[in-house]
């Protein structure tokens, strides 16, 4: 906002001039106290912009620090497979470590089938005819008569189309696709139908109504045959070997193996340091440029927040979180960690310190580290860290919070003063107005009067009286 002058009053007298000074300087002098709270207004939005970019690099320290709750987690582990065509290793949750030989006997089989030749017609188009009139099926599948497992299956129309959606969507965990086994130019679409699983089964599928009920329409292509596998030479017997029906087997509490083809191979599972690693290169990254920000606002007439307590509180917080030491030996501080700082204060880390304290040493890394919910270096840093950037009670926040209270109440007082000197020169202009008026009205007649008596003593020069 701006202060008002005045753009109303023109004056007709020779001190119409003078009038106009008058509303002038009024307005000058009355808005001193609005020109003021515009320039504290822009030095308190500078300072808004400066915390919410502190509040963002700071968040994003102990965004940083959170990172690092889990860097000797599952991703401070890694599994390697000797013979990665024979099988390969996931890890997950707490991964146990340790070397397991896999020794896969037999990759498996899925069963198959497929609709059998003869059926008439010949099915042309899988959308506009099937292989029968039925619109409920019987699929059986398993490897005897006692131990078989039976599904209904609904169609909503009697095509193949039909039909190979319906049994994609029942529970019999059938893969059902339509294929085309004409030569070229002829075509003939059968069902074709593979267990989802290995599993030595046998899948079977005959209409339940229509006009030929009970009607076989599959013909076995391949039997389905489990995967056989033997761990750390268990069982020793080659005749009784593990099986599954799904390639993913659980080799150990957090370790799954997916097997892949026959042979043997030994499957490594080690922790190392090296997400630590990575997680405090980051922390230290944030913490440089949250320190950078923060060093702009030192200084004299440096920054927005120049000579604000709030620096000190800062500062003193990153104090706590550098310095933090358990007073024990090994592994008890930043420093013992490799985390230096050089001359102008930046922090860096030095990769053979952090090698050398951390190898063989993993134990006394996590009992340094901690967590952010239960103790350690995480949960004292989280914690001081949450006290300046938490979104509602943090000391930016909060800060901010009072900030922009101020600006409102000055944006307000503002409008105020600017209302009542609009007002103070509506006044004035309609004053002066009134008063240069009445001064013309006398300047007209004093000139009429002076006229008049300058041509009665003409007239009386001339004789004519």
């Amino acid at each position: 906002m701006s202060s008002s002058s005045s753009a109303i009053f023109t004056g007709s007298s020779q001190f119409s001039g003078d009038f106009q000074q008058v509303i002038s300087r009024a307005v000058s002098f009355a808005s001193l106290p609005m020109q003021e709270m515009q320039s504290e207004v822009s030095t308190l939005t500078a300072q808004s912009a400066e915390l919410t970019t502190l509040n963002g690099d700071y968040s994003n320290l102990q965004l940083a620090v959170q990172s690092m709750d889990s860097a000797l987690g599952v991703s401070s582990y890694a599994a390697t497979s000797s013979t990665t065509a024979v099988a390969k290793a996931a890890l997950s949750g707490s991964p146990s470590a340790g070397s397991y030989t896999v020794e896969v006997d037999s990759v498996g089989t899925q069963a198959s089938a497929m609709s059998i030749d003869g059926l008439t017609p010949t099915v042309t188009d899988p959308t506009l005819s099937g292989i029968s009139d039925a619109t409920s099926y019987t699929l059986t599948v398993g490897a005897t008569l006692e131990t078989s497992n039976t599904y209904t299956i609904n169609t909503t129309g009697t095509t193949l189309s039909d039909l190979a959606n319906a049994i994609n969507s029942s529970s019999a965990g059938m893969q059902a696709t339509v294929v085309n086994v004409g030569s070229q130019g002829t075509n003939d679409y059968r069902l074709s139908i593979r267990d989802s699983k290995m599993e030595p089964v046998t899948i079977q599928l005959t209409s339940a109504n229509g006009n030929s009920p009970g009607t076989d329409l599959l013909s076995p292509l391949t039997t389905g045959a489990a995967t056989t596998y033997r761990v750390n030479g268990k069982p020793v017997s080659t005749s009784d070997p593990l099986s599954t029906s799904t390639p993913a087997i659980t080799l150990a509490p957090g370790v799954t193996v997916t097997l892949a083809g026959l042979g043997t191979t030994t499957i490594t599972v080690a922790q190392n340091a090296n997400a630590v690693s990575t997680a405090l290169q980051s922390f230290v990254n944030a913490y440089n440029t949250a320190q950078t920000e923060l060093d702009t606002n030192r200084g004299q007439g440096k920054g927005a927040l120049q000579g604000d307590s709030l620096l000190a509180s800062v500062a003193s917080v990153m104090q706590q979180i550098t310095g933090y030491s358990t007073g024990s030996s090994g592994i008890s501080s930043l420093t013992a960690l490799g985390l230096e700082f050089d001359q102008h204060g930046v922090l860096s880390l030095n990769s053979a310190t952090f090698a050398s304290a951390t190898q063989d040493n993993l134990t006394q890394l996590a009992n340094f580290l901690g967590s952010t919910t239960t103790g350690g270096f995480l949960k004292m840093a989280n914690d001081a860290l949450t006290g300046l950037s938490d979104p509602i009670s943090g000391l930016f926040q909060s800060s901010i919070n009072t900030v922009q209270d101020a600006i409102t109440r000055d944006n307000q007082s503002i409008s105020d003063d600017q209302t009542r000197i609009d007002t103070l020169t509506t006044n004035l202009d309609a004053q002066m107005a009134a008063a240069d008026a009445a001064i013309a009205s006398m300047e007209q007649q004093y000139s009429y009067m002076s006229e008049m008596y300058q041509q009665m003593q003409t007239n009386a020069q001339s004789g004519m009286y």
